[in-house]
């Protein structure tokens, strides 16, 4: 009886420790997300209020210019006024006449000053919110990388506390099989609530979906599986499934270009853009726990493939396999330049605007595609990407809006179209005529993503794996 006593202290115990372990980590990987969310809500504070401060620099510029204008006529009126005068040969005339341009001078060197003030207290103010947009892109991918890591700590550790609360699950149920009177009713209750406990405070690191895991000890053949102990095995494998995504995506996504001297290979950009399906389930993961849009809509489908599965594989292809290849041409590229943007804004021709997809800053290293014009840009330069996924006729029903977004890209050193795969679906011939209008425009069109069926296949498996 003592040993067993001491059997259920122990188990005790090792809940308590792993509960206080568990709840420390996440604790310190809390605080630390925190700090970057209020960094990156700072910069956000700070490009707000410099985007208005540049609002009011150039309304005050344009203020000034206005009251310059009127000073040039007031001058210029001035001056006909001595020219008239001085036909008159009246003295007290021409002495009145001299002292209103004097005048007017005076009034146009002060409107001038103020101009001039004005006008390089806008490039000022543009400087500022060039730094804050820096700023806030910084501290955003800041947050974004800090919380990734967490998450997949967290999702490690969750996973390794799984596996031991099971197995102390399944020794505290051998001991409860004992008679009453061999431990202590009160020591028993002890070691539920504990183990207990140990699974609340595992159940939602950051809301990340995972259950208690009961399984039978190794060593109890006899005891037959009940529900509880295959869906919490269930749960540690889906558990251990995401684990490994997310370690493939943030591997993926943390490469470091080795040789900046050299240029970058096509078949290194071409591996890049195939990824692996874990590094894309990994992504898909990031993205969820990143994007709060992104996790409601993935929500919502997930809650709607319960009972109507086809409708819900319809929002798949229609919503999901886009954003999954922008994502991947923006993680893919990213490590090759100093900094990227997406969903820039640029003015066009027609007085409208588009808004360009992902904007790499800065090239580290030479990337020639091929032979042509556009398949290259050298170190230092700046490549707006447009992106589309989607099947062949699609990608050919977008060429207009391509044709825009290209003209959205002029401000930069290179520009490209990267698409699926299904480009190569279309006939040779129309392929050719369709490349060539492109290029013409000013871009490449480059099938470098994988086809649209793979990608949907992907965000499907995503949408099940909950």
């Amino acid at each position: 009886m003592k040993a067993e006593v001491e059997n259920s202290e122990r188990l005790l115990q090792s809940a308590s420790g792993l509960r206080r372990i568990f709840a420390e980590m996440k604790q310190a990987c809390s605080e630390e997300v925190q700090k970057a969310e209020q960094l990156h809500r700072e910069t956000e504070q700070e490009l707000a209020h410099s985007r208005q401060m540049l609002q009011r620099a150039r309304q005050a510029e344009q203020a000034a210019q206005v009251a310059l204008r009127a000073a040039q006529a007031a001058v210029a009126a001035a001056s006909a006024e001595v020219a008239a005068a001085t036909g008159s040969l009246n003295p007290a005339a021409m002495a009145a006449a001299m002292a209103h341009l004097r005048q007017a001078k005076r009034a146009y060197d002060a409107a001038k000053r103020a101009y001039e003030a004005a006008k390089m207290h806008r490039e000022h103010m543009e400087k500022r919110v060039t730094l804050a947009e820096k700023a806030e892109q910084l501290a955003r991918v800041m947050r974004e990388k800090l919380l990734a890591m967490c998450r997949m700590h967290v999702m490690k550790a969750l996973h390794v506390v799984q596996e031991a609360a099971a197995r102390l699950v399944a020794a505290q149920q051998k001991l409860a099989g004992y008679h009453a009177s061999a431990v202590p009713q009160a020591t028993l209750e002890a070691l539920t609530s504990e183990l207990s406990g140990t699974f609340e405070s595992a159940e939602k690191p950051w809301d990340v979906a995972s259950s208690t895991a009961s399984e039978p000890d190794a060593a109890d053949d006899a005891a037959a599986p009940d529900d509880s102990a295959v869906s919490g095995a269930q749960d540690v494998l889906k558990a251990s499934k995401t684990t490994k995504a997310s370690e493939a995506f943030e591997v993926w996504a943390q490469y470091e270009l080795q040789d900046t001297g050299k240029p970058v290979p096509f078949s290194e950009l071409h591996d890049r853009f195939n990824a692996s399906d874990d590094v894309r389930q990994g992504l898909l993961q990031h993205l969820y726990e990143t994007d709060a849009k992104f996790r409601q809509q993935v929500d919502e489908i997930r809650a709607q493939a319960a009972t109507d599965p086809e409708g819900a594989a319809l929002r798949v292809r229609k919503g999901l396999a886009g954003r999954l290849g922008e994502e991947m041409v923006r993680y893919a590229l990213q490590p090759y330049g100093t900094s990227c943007e997406t969903q820039v804004h640029h003015d066009v021709a027609d007085g409208g605007f588009t808004k360009t997809d992902f904007v790499l800053h800065g090239l580290k290293a030479p990337i020639i595609l091929g032979r042509g014009k556009g398949m290259g840009a050298t170190v230092g330069q700046d490549i707006a990407i447009e992106v589309k996924t989607g099947s062949e006729g699609y990608i050919a029903h977008e060429k207009e809006h391509i044709l825009r977004q290209v003209e959205g890209h002029q401000p930069y050193d290179a520009s490209w179209v990267i698409c699926s795969r299904d480009i190569k679906d279309m006939t040779e011939g129309r392929q050719a005529q369709y490349r060539e209008e492109i290029r013409e425009a000013g871009s490449p069109v480059l099938g470098l993503l994988p086809e649209k069926a793979e990608l949907d296949q992907s965000c499907w498996d995503f949408i099940r794996s909950a």
